[in-house]
């Protein structure tokens, strides 16, 4: 058993090597569509506060904070429990929560997140990856984008825009870039993208999901199309309730 002792004896923080929070979306950003498409921020109580704990500089163990890493084992656009906040396994839903798990993978010292649930269903709709069959539903579309085109580095970019947003994603060497654009809005819109400071491979490939409404129970996938940047920008032609993926350096 590992008791608290002073500087010369054992200390539990010793022996840590992660902090494990849960972060699940909150009803007042995503109980409807309109909620969503106005929000500017997604707070991440649970993480931010893991953040703030290990950042803090004036704590008597401070050097151990600074080598311990966050894992986050749950975390969804459905809230389960007595807090529970229903919604949908629709179009609009799974860019809500493909944005969240991009503020959590994100957020500083974030190594590993997991996409809670699996299929938990009630009488009138499920929230899930997976469909009964197993085939992917609108959530789970989202996380495979994640899934297949996140590299080793990501943060959010900065569209000057709450209408579409962007993450952005770097191997190592950074000699090569992923976009993860996504478009809010039930139309399509143009997008102009300045990448600074990129000096790699100007070709650029993109992929991705949309829908034609908010409520869409499936996705389409966008046609693969091939470009070229013009300097240091892009043009992008976003398909309406949509993530778009832009990868460059291949």
């Amino acid at each position: 058993m590992l008791t608290y002792a002073d500087d010369e004896g054992d200390r539990l923080i010793d022996y840590v090597d992660n902090i494990v929070p849960h972060q699940y979306a909150k009803a007042e950003l995503i109980g409807d569509y309109a909620l969503y498409r106005r929000s500017v921020e997604y707070p991440l109580h649970e993480v931010d506060e893991v953040v703030k704990f290990l950042a803090r500089a004036d704590a008597p163990d401070a050097m151990q904070r600074s080598r311990l890493k966050i894992q986050v084992t749950e975390a969804s656009s459905f809230m389960p429990g007595q807090q529970a906040h229903l919604v949908d396994n629709v179009a609009w839903v799974s860019l809500a929560n493909f944005e969240h798990l991009g503020y959590i993978l994100s957020a500083p010292k974030v190594e590993f997140v997991d996409f809670w649930v699996t299929h938990w269903t009630d009488d009138k709709t499920y929230w899930s990856a997976l469909k009964m069959d197993n085939c992917l539903a609108p959530m789970g579309w989202g996380i495979k984008l994640w899934n297949d085109n996140l590299l080793s580095n990501l943060w959010k970019a900065d569209l000057h825009s709450t209408d579409v947003r962007c993450y952005a994603s770097t191997d190592s060497a950074g000699q090569r870039l992923v976009l993860f654009v996504v478009n809010r809005l039930d139309h399509a819109v143009t997008c102009d993208v300045e990448i600074a400071g990129y000096a790699a491979d100007a070709r650029f490939r993109t992929s991705g999901i949309w829908a034609d409404r908010p409520e869409a129970r499936d996705f389409r996938m966008q046609p693969l199309r091939k470009g070229r940047c013009d300097g240091q920008s892009l043009r992008l032609d976003l398909p309406p309730l949509s993530v778009t993926v832009v990868r460059l350096g291949e």
